[in-house]
C-alpha cells in the first residue's frame, strides 16, 4: 500500500513539471522586479498593462437588464412629472 502511494505520488509529479516550470519562471520574474534587479521590457509593461485593461473589461450585455431598468425608471419620472404638471394646470384654470 505505501510502495502504491509513493508511485502515484511519483507519477503526479512527474505530469506537473511543465506547470512547476511556469510557476518557478513567473515567481523567478515576479521576484527580479520587486528586487530591481531586472527592469520589465516594453512588451512586459504592454503586456502587464493590457492583462489589467482586459480584467476590467466587462461585456455590454452583463449589465444589460439594470440598463433597461434605467431607462425605464427615468421615463416613469418623465411621466409622472408631466402629469403632475398637467394637473397643477388644470387647478391653475390654464
Amino acid at each position: 500500500m505505501f510502495l502504491s502511494i509513493i508511485n502515484d505520488s511519483f507519477r503526479h509529479a512527474k505530469g506537473n513539471q511543465e506547470e512547476d516550470q511556469i510557476i518557478l519562471s513567473f515567481m523567478l520574474k515576479k521576484f527580479l522586479r520587486w528586487t530591481g534587479l531586472k527592469k520589465p521590457s516594453e512588451s512586459e509593461i504592454q503586456e502587464e498593462k493590457d492583462s489589467r485593461m482586459r480584467s476590467q473589461y466587462f461585456h455590454p450585455t452583463d449589465n444589460f437588464a439594470d440598463r433597461i431598468d434605467q431607462l425605464l425608471e427615468a421615463l416613469d419620472k418623465i411621466y409622472v412629472d408631466q402629469q403632475a404638471d398637467l394637473l397643477r394646470l388644470k387647478k391653475a384654470g390654464v
